[in-house]
């Protein structure tokens, strides 16, 4: 088929699409003039061109007189329009109606892993509420986080995809109707601030569920006495173990400038700065 990809996939999406002989007419992304290796890659291979404005429903329009097919959505930041004449699905990673929303990732490690796997639906004006092409449960392990699930929801949903397309009038046939709207939905999570008062397991459990630019520290700046200036810090790592210290929860009692090791109420947690932040 000849599709539009709206987000952005990984190489498990770019074998299968070889693999399957369609083709990409152009990838729309929001990555502000910046597009990754695998972004970069599927253009020059397909030879499609790459766009950073939101799409609107004349593209789609030009989209369809160009010979486009199929619309397909993979993490596309912002709502799309819809268009009768041309189809268009969305790959969701939770098991819908639970979980619909821009991070259903961060909640289900969280606070549902019951909704954990992935949904391919069509896309329709409400987000997230489509007709069901297809669908599979993940079970989550203890060794899971945010990069493992996303990466297991790209090999999933790229073998999913590889099915619809086989045959995509049946699938498209045979969607079937989500079960009412879901028991929660999942809205941005708000910032996570590791402080003094944090435990040991409070601080693992947010990094494993939210990770970069949603963990930060409430360091502090050695000014000397008197002169000690706290001031928010992203977080690239966080470990940590529970260790009984006699230390005063919030003292840094190593720094090699990368990695700070914080003493907090029930032990220590190993904070590795972004460096970028």
């Amino acid at each position: 088929m000849r599709i539009a990809l709206l987000g952005g996939v990984d190489g498990n999406w770019a074998t299968m699409l070889r693999s399957g002989g369609h083709v990409l007419t152009s990838i729309w992304t929001a990555g502000g003039g910046q597009i990754g290796e695998i972004t970069a890659s599927l253009a020059a291979e397909h030879h499609c061109p790459v766009f950073f404005h939101r799409l609107c429903h004349d593209d789609l329009v030009a989209l369809k007189q160009a010979g486009t097919e199929l619309v397909v959505v993979v993490g596309y930041p912002w709502l799309v329009p819809v268009d009768p004449a041309l189809p268009a699905v969305n790959v969701h990673p939770s098991l819908l109606p639970d979980g619909r929303g821009p991070a259903p990732v961060q909640w289900i490690l969280s606070t549902h892993p019951d909704a954990a796997g992935v949904t391919i639906h069509k896309l329709t004006a409400e987000a997230d509420a489509g007709d069901i092409l297809a669908q599979e449960p993940m079970t989550l392990t203890a060794a899971d986080d945010l990069h493992t699930v996303f990466a297991r929801t790209y090999w999933r949903s790229a073998q999913m995809m590889a099915a619809i397309l086989s045959d995509f009038p049946r699938a498209w046939a045979a969607a079937a109707p989500q079960s009412g709207t879901g028991r929660w939905t999942a809205d941005h999570p708000e910032v996570f601030t590791i402080g003094a008062a944090t435990q040991v397991g409070e601080a693992l459990h947010h990094w494993r569920a939210f990770g970069p630019g949603l963990v930060a520290w409430d360091g502090v700046d050695q000014g000397g006495p008197d002169r000690n200036t706290h001031r928010t810090r992203w977080v690239a790592a966080v470990r940590g173990w529970r260790e009984p210290h006699g230390l005063v929860p919030g003292t840094v009692a190593s720094d090699d400038g990368r990695i700070t090791m914080l003493a907090v109420a029930d032990g220590f947690l190993l904070i590795e700065a972004d460096t970028a932040g």
